[in-house]
């Protein structure tokens, strides 16, 4: 996918770009215009109206209108942060059946809307003949809020590709892929908890059409129920989609986050002093700052923050008397361990080390971590040991693939020197016939570069070969 993306609020297409009717309840719940249409040859104008299906004329969704559901039908184990959310193969459909323009503000309202909806025993979709769809007793409570100009907030188109200044109406025409709608559900998940996702119609117009009953161009577009959390009441929405999924315990990172406790902290706390040994310090500070993992935000940096010219100088002697003795030919002396020099293939701290192992071994704090890392290492050198064994286990057949790869690959090479190199270009291209579909040729294959030119195909045929051969028939 694109990094680059554009959110709108909302988009039309059609003759539904030319309503002149501002979204609010009281707006019609369809719209008319008339069309005019000129013909060829005949004088005059032929003058249609046209009406647009609104939301009352709307039973359900056909198939291919939802491109993808999140959480996915049937997960488990979802944050319970998580937004459920639903999106469309049209980038319109969420606004398509809207009889209404945009407010002031930019708002227009979708004509469906996505609930979430806690899942008991009790609960489910519903059958009834003479109702043209499924339905489900919601709980008033627990739906989300479907007036102005909150639901106008949850649904947007995603634009995905470079941002420039090309018009959504041609990216949907000529790449329709780049542009998808989404509705979301500003419900707020509860851990460990099984759920229902329904799309809904989110006007009353659309509701009481979807469940058989009767309407009138006085219901306008008044929201399909009254926001209200204290309710105890249930209402029948009809369910044009719908899955399951269920939540997990508690344990991302904004979890992590809200369980984080502030608390005062002054600089003395972050920040403990660490007392050098009188043979390193030399003629420095005895005393070094010991940094803690937290400092305060409104302290600034203490001061002492790097080791003294005396301290590096101090163990830089001790840390190389022991390669030093080792190059006269004495016994090798205790002295302070020299962190990282397996890896970094040294000997001595200095100038000729690489500049992390000087200040990894040069600043006693540096060390301090460092030696708490090696007792780590230390205190479970057995399991850390077995798991090297087991990443060490797939070596030998990896190496012993390669070794194949690399004999195959040898033989291959002596083969084609001895027997495909001295041979003509035009026999060559033949006897290579079976490998045309897997031997590049320029941009494409040789396969296709032979079927697009005026050769004939037959001509690399394993009947032609035969037929063609040296000394053949």
């Amino acid at each position: 996918m694109s990094l680059d993306l554009r959110f709108l609020p909302w988009y039309c297409r059609g003759l539904s770009t030319v309503i002149d009717t501002v979204d609010s309840d009281a707006a019609p719940t369809g719209y008319s215009t008339t069309a005019e249409t000129e013909i060829d040859g005949l004088s005059g104008s032929i003058q249609t109206n046209v009406s647009l299906y609104g939301p009352g004329d709307i039973e359900g969704l056909g198939e291919g209108q939802i491109a993808a559901q999140a959480p996915a039908p049937g997960a488990t184990n979802i944050e319970p942060n998580f937004l459920v959310h639903v999106d469309f193969a049209s980038a319109d459909m969420p606004w398509r059946y809207t009889p209404a323009q945009a407010d002031a503000q930019g708002r227009l309202r979708p004509w469906l809307a996505l609930i979430v909806l806690r899942k008991t025993e009790t609960f489910g979709i519903k059958q009834i003949s003479g109702v043209p769809a499924p339905f489900i007793e919601a709980p008033v409570a627990e739906l989300p809020d479907p007036a102005l100009p909150v639901s106008a907030l949850w649904g947007h188109v995603q634009v995905e590709g470079p941002f420039d200044e090309t018009p959504l109406a041609e990216i949907v025409r000529d790449a329709p892929q780049r542009a998808k709608a989404r509705l979301i559900s500003p419900r707020r998940l509860a851990p460990n908890a099984d759920w229902m996702a329904c799309l809904v119609p989110a006007f009353e117009v659309g509701r009481r059409a979807a469940l058989g009953q009767p309407w009138d161009d006085q219901t306008g577009l008044a929201p399909a129920w009254t926001f209200d959390p204290s309710s105890d009441q249930h209402i029948d929405l009809p369910v044009f989609a719908h899955w399951t999924f269920s939540t997990g315990a508690r344990g991302d990172f904004e979890s992590l986050a809200r369980n984080l406790e502030p608390r005062e902290m002054t600089a003395a706390a972050a920040r403990r002093p660490f007392v050098l040994d009188p043979q390193i310090a030399g003629t420095g500070s005895a005393e070094m700052g010991l940094k803690g993992a937290l400092r305060p935000v409104i302290t600034p940096a203490p001061p002492g923050e790097a080791a003294s010219p005396e301290v590096k100088t101090t163990l830089t002697d001790w840390i190389n008397r022991a390669a030093d003795v080792e190059d006269a030919g004495g016994d090798p002396q205790t002295t302070p361990p020299l962190y990282g020099r397996w890896h970094a293939d040294v000997r001595r701290v200095g100038n000729a080390a690489p500049k992390w192992i000087d200040e990894l071994n040069l600043d006693p704090r540096n060390r301090i971590v460092a030696a708490a890392g090696g007792d780590i290492v230390q205190a479970h050198q057995d399991s850390f040991m077995d798991m090297a064994w087991e990443q060490a286990g797939a070596l030998d057949a990896a190496n012993s693939l390669l070794k194949n790869g690399q004999l195959a690959r040898s033989v291959g090479s002596r083969l084609t020197e001895k027997h495909i190199a001295p041979l003509p270009d035009a026999m060559a291209l033949k006897i290579a016939g079976p490998a045309h579909a897997r031997s590049r040729y320029g941009d494409t294959s040789l396969y296709k570069s032979i079927e697009d030119s005026p050769v004939p195909e037959a001509s690399f045929s394993s009947a032609f070969r035969r037929l063609s051969r040296i000394r053949g028939p």
